[in-house]
């Protein structure tokens, strides 16, 4: 039979004799797929409503009668 004190660490942590799991282990492997694709769907919305306001603003500059730079800065 062993005592407590022999299942400790020379530093008296029976704790740190167990494994510790790291942030991404807490969470399923399903979880963390869910969770990954949800913010790459947010990257890619965000930028096609970039692209959209871009191209509104391009026709709308076109329609006043200006032109689109390039650069995409407003110009004439």
């Amino acid at each position: 039979m062993h005592s407590l004190r022999s299942l400790a660490t020379p530093n008296g942590d029976a704790q740190s004799r167990l494994s510790q799991p790291n942030g991404f282990e807490l969470f399923s492997l399903d979880m963390q797929y869910g969770t990954k694709h949800q913010i790459l769907s947010l990257q890619r919305g965000t930028e096609t409503q970039s692209l959209a306001k871009l191209q509104l603003t391009k026709r709308n500059v076109v329609k006043l009668g200006g032109e689109f730079a390039a650069d995409q800065r407003l110009s004439g």
